[in-house]
Parts: C-alpha cells; structure tokens; sequence
C-alpha cells in the first residue's frame, strides 16, 4: 500500500511535468 503523502507527491509531480510539458508543446 502506497502512503497518502507519496501518492500526493507523485501526484503534484505528475501534474507539474504535465503542464510544464502543455506550455512546451
């Protein structure tokens, strides 16, 4: 089981490489 505070990371992360991803594309 994943804890909650690593999932947020990961999830805050994933968000960040996607929009730094939008604003290059």
């Amino acid at each position: 089981m994943i804890p909650f505070d690593f999932w947020l990371t990961e999830n805050l992360f994933c968000n960040f490489i996607h929009q730094v991803n939008f604003l290059f594309v």
